[in-house]
């Protein structure tokens, strides 16, 4: 099994010249699965942070780094919970409150945003989840201009009424005579969740895509997903994509 790094490059561009010159490069190995997520300056300042998530198989958990401006390890954490799958979509920092905020989720589980120190030390966190659906996932999180925070991504398995005449966005099997075997996919629906300045849940909306009008007959099988967000100045703006299911392709 190929074991994949974190390999972390600090480029900086000289005023007087457009070549990018690499300060470091190390590898921070964590286990056989190490996948990168994203970085950013740290709260300590000349320092930076990474998060990822890895696993020797089973379960995957998410962790925070941080590292010197010489690329020397400060700090690590590790997070995760019951689930077989705690993987980050997004991190960032909070200069007013000295902490990182964090989403993500687990797809067969809730959704979550958590609150940890400059050291990386867990301080609150919250989960999301809705009856109507079978699992969610965070891609982005922004703090809100209340002080609040809004978090985007997707549901799967959605059924917006619960029962009722709508029907509800199963996994999808291929059993195509063409293929080696089933194949299935999961079917998801955007997600945008807004929570106060204490991580408290306040509004959420789920959307999913229909040919025409919102019947079962029009209803497209689509996996689609929000994965990113900014605040304007009368709302919120989310982006992000989709694929239609309505055609199979064997694997």
């Amino acid at each position: 099994m190929k074991n994949l790094r974190f390999v972390v490059l600090l480029l900086y561009l000289a005023f007087n010249t457009t070549k990018a010159q690499t300060t470091f490069r190390i590898n921070y190995d964590v286990a056989l699965f190490d996948l990168p997520v994203n970085a950013t300056e740290a709260l300590t300042a000349d320092n930076y942070v990474f998060s990822g998530y890895h696993s020797n198989i089973i379960p995957f958990v998410s962790s925070l780094s941080q590292i010197d401006g010489n690329g020397n390890l400060v700090w690590a954490k590790r997070y995760s919970d019951a689930s077989l799958s705690f993987s980050f979509g997004d991190f960032k920092r909070d200069n007013a409150l000295n902490r990182y905020y964090v989403c993500g989720g687990s797809d067969n589980g809730p959704a979550f945003l958590l609150f940890v120190d400059a050291g990386g030390n867990f301080i609150s966190g919250r989960r999301f989840s809705i009856a109507q659906a079978d699992g969610a996932f965070f891609n982005k999180v922004i703090k809100t201009s209340d002080g609040g925070y809004l978090c985007v991504g997707y549901v799967i398995g959605y059924d917006p009424d619960g029962a009722g005449a709508e029907v509800k966005f199963s996994s999808v099997t291929n059993n195509d005579a063409s293929c080696s075997g089933p194949a299935t996919e999961f079917i998801s629906s955007p997600l945008i969740v807004k929570f106060d300045a204490s991580g408290n849940h306040q509004w959420h909306r789920v959307f999913r895509y229909y040919v025409s009008s919102a019947t079962p007959a029009n209803r497209i099988y689509n996996d689609a997903s929000f994965v990113d967000v900014v605040e304007v100045s009368d709302g919120y703006i989310a982006i992000g994509n989709y694929k239609v299911n309505n055609v199979f392709f064997c694997f």
